[in-house]
Order: structure tokens, then C-alpha cells, then sequence
């Protein structure tokens, strides 16, 4: 798995591929607390590869997740973190959309007319 960072409003998927015989059952956690499907959380399991899909992020989303395959072999665990930008206030968004940008120096004076020009 890998570390996602989302907005507000996104869909992250975390991908795994799972390999192992007898079939290994798939647990998934987030700060170690055991999750369950909901209507904004789903299990999708095609083929080796498991995914955890979580519709909506929002902050409270973020956190270390981990997947944990289990058979009677063994177990093996990987973990990723997620993380949830807030999403930007519509003042904010609007300055940066105008592309506001420092004013340089050579908007206010012409260098070459500046150069050995007598102080006053």
C-alpha cells in the first residue's frame, strides 16, 4: 500500500495483492481499530487484488490504515496513511484562481535610467 494524501470530497483507494493458499481472509484497520463496510466505506476484493475504498473523505478520515491477510500459514500486514486536506476557504480559492503574483521591481522603474542616477 502506499501513503495517499486526498481533499475534502475525494475517493482514496487503498490497493493490495493478496497471494496465498489456503485463501487468506482480509481485515483492514484504521488506527488499528477493526473497520467494517458502510455506506461510505467498501471492501472490493477482484482476483489477488483487495481494496479499500472510502467515498467522501473527510478529515476525521485520516490516519494510518492497514490491511492484514490471514490464513493458517500465517499472517502478514502492510500500512499506509492518509491524509485529508482541508478543503480551501472560498476567499483563498478565488485569490489563488485570479493568479495574484508579487509585483517586481522592474515594474515600478526602468534599472537602466536608475543606474547613476544623483540621490536628492
Amino acid at each position: 500500500m502506499e501513503d495517499l494524501e486526498v481533499g475534502e470530497g475525494e475517493t482514496p483507494r487503498f490497493a493490495v495483492v493478496v497471494e496465498g493458499k489456503p485463501l487468506p481472509d482480509i481485515m483492514w484497520y484504521k488506527d488499528e481499530v477493526l473497520l467494517a463496510e458502510s455506506n461510505r466505506l467498501t471492501f472490493v476484493y477482484d482476483d489477488s487484488e483487495c481494496s479499500l475504498v472510502l467515498l467522501g473523505a473527510t478529515a476525521c478520515d485520516s490516519g494510518v490504515y492497514t490491511c492484514t491477510a490471514r490464513n493458517l500459514a500465517g499472517e502478514v500486514s502492510c500500512k499506509a496513511e492518509l491524509v485529508v486536506r482541508a478543503a480551501q476557504p472560498e476567499a483563498v480559492a478565488a485569490v489563488a484562481e485570479e493568479g495574484h503574483t508579487a509585483r517586481r521591481l522592474t515594474d515600478d522603474y526602468e534599472v537602466h535610467e536608475e543606474i547613476g542616477r544623483q540621490p536628492q
